[in-house]
């Protein structure tokens, strides 16, 4: 396999997703040949979507032991010790740790995202394999293989390509007479006296270069040709040189780019777009909670069933999902996912202002319950069907009483009376699933005329109906 880009070598499994809808069809089928209600077959869908999962996390699971057996190509295999001196600036700004292994070749071992991955060249060809493996935590408690197939695809791609960049990299060849016992860090001063290459991203140097043209990093000398940088780890972070005045290197990245880029590119809405993240995972459990208990108000074994699995799920995504928002320790995440969220932060806030547009139209249900009311004691038609036909450019509004009452006003133009007219209904919630609407006041602002008797109000009412 060669590696044009350090991306995931594969798309993670995606293409099994069609196990899902499969097993999802099956079992909700199954469940409606059973005459089940709707909350049974909502449990027939559930069941069979977990019934996927579990299939395609074993289908993951096999695969990702056959992921070890890759074969990556290479021009030349150049002395691990050089290797690991190559991968160190490439590798430890993308949070992944290396090491020399304790066995007698040396190998690079590479730590990220709590797996483990080592890096040997193949007997007699010029092939290297990435065993991935996990650590004491991961081995002992390993539930979802999905997960943990996607994060190894995703550092083989990036751990296959920048090796392959090293071992085919003119720096490299020309050092393959390098002793493999002798130190990395030494090795690793040799190789970058001959070119400045850039710490952050590996790119290289122009000898009078200040920043990095590649990644932005601005450069300071060091005796022996290594440079240094300093560049923040996380989004928002700001680095000692940037404290100093320098501009930030995620300014130098953008400088060029449009206004759009400059804001999705920014680290305090990278910041946002990850915690928006997390609170999204919050409220995804507590809206399972609440599905949960409109399942135990219904009747019947699966409501009860469906009900202790939406609970369940519900206090397991909130307690995840507030762990991780408040915890410390921050790990970098992939461009990939974090594009992802921060296309959840802009969907959310458009369906948020939509929403809050809803809200303010319909009175957060409220006029919608005063619509649908009708005084069978005056007329057939609802208070709705009367606006529509007497009271042109109605506008809708309320004021808030207390927690369980509102005040409901109609304005507009009453073509019977030939003048403007504002009718009052008093709102109650009876929190039974019932409502309580009547009739407050009628008013005609022009005139000055204002009935707020029920006998009055009433009567001018009833005349709407002729």
């Amino acid at each position: 396999m060669v590696l044009t880009s350090p991306e995931p070598i594969n798309d993670g499994g995606r293409k099994y997703n069609w196990i899902y809808l499969v097993s999802a069809g099956i079992l909700l089928i199954f469940f409606i040949f059973l005459g089940t209600n709707l909350a049974g077959v909502f449990l027939g869908t559930l069941i069979g979507l977990c019934v996927g999962w579990l299939v395609k996390n074993k289908i993951l699971d096999i695969t990702s032991l056959q992921l070890r057996f890759v074969e990556f190509e290479v021009k030349n295999k150049i002395p691990y010790p050089a290797l690991i001196a190559e991968l160190i600036p490439k590798l430890t700004p993308l949070g992944m740790t290396i090491e020399k292994s304790d066995d007698q070749n040396g190998h690079p071992v590479i730590s990220y995202q709590k797996m483990i991955y080592d890096i040997s060249y193949s007997d007699g060809k010029n092939t290297f394999t990435i065993w991935w493996r996990k650590n004491i935590a991961r081995a002992l408690i390993t539930v979802d293989s999905i997960k943990m197939y996607r994060k190894i695809v995703v550092a083989m791609g990036i751990i296959g390509y920048y090796v392959q960049q090293s071992c085919n990299s003119e720096i490299v060849s020309s050092n393959d007479s390098l002793d493999e016992d002798e130190d990395a860090a030494g090795v690793k001063e040799e190789i970058l006296k001959e070119k400045r290459i850039c710490s952050s991203c590996g790119a290289v140097l122009k000898p009078d270069a200040r920043f990095c043209p590649k990644c932005g990093t601005k450069i300071n000398q060091i005796s022996g040709g290594e440079e240094s940088r300093e560049k923040p780890e996380f989004p928002g972070e700001s680095s000692q040189t940037e404290r100093q005045g320098a501009a930030p290197s995620w300014v130098q990245k953008n400088a060029k780019e449009g206004i759009f880029s400059k804001i999705w590119n920014h680290p305090l809405f990278t910041k946002i777009a990850v915690k928006f993240g997390h609170i999204l995972d919050i409220l995804l459990g507590v809206v399972s909670a609440f599905l949960a208990l409109a399942m135990f108000s219904g009747e019947g074994f699966f409501s009860t069933v469906l009900g202790i699995m939406f609970l369940v799920c519900g206090i397991a995504i909130v307690f995840s999902g507030i762990r991780t928002f408040l915890s410390r320790k921050r790990e970098p995440e992939i461009e990939e996912e974090l594009n992802k969220k921060k296309r959840n932060l802009c969907i959310g806030a458009a369906v948020i202002i939509i929403g809050l547009l809803v809200v303010n139209s319909t009175g957060g249900g409220v006029y919608s319950d005063v619509k649908s009311i009708a005084f069978d004691d005056i007329g057939p038609e609802t208070i709705g069907e009367l606006i529509d036909e007497n009271v042109k450019g109605a506008e809708w509004s309320q004021e808030k009483i207390d927690s369980n009452s509102r005040l409901v006003f109609v304005e507009g133009y009453c073509p019977s009376y030939s003048e403007d007219i504002r009718i009052t209904f008093f709102y109650e919630d009876l929190d039974d699933g019932y409502c309580e609407v009547s009739l407050q006041s009628i008013e005609f602002p022009e005139s000055g005329e204002y009935y707020d008797d029920a006998f009055s109000a009433g009567i001018i009412w009833a005349s709407l109906y002729e």
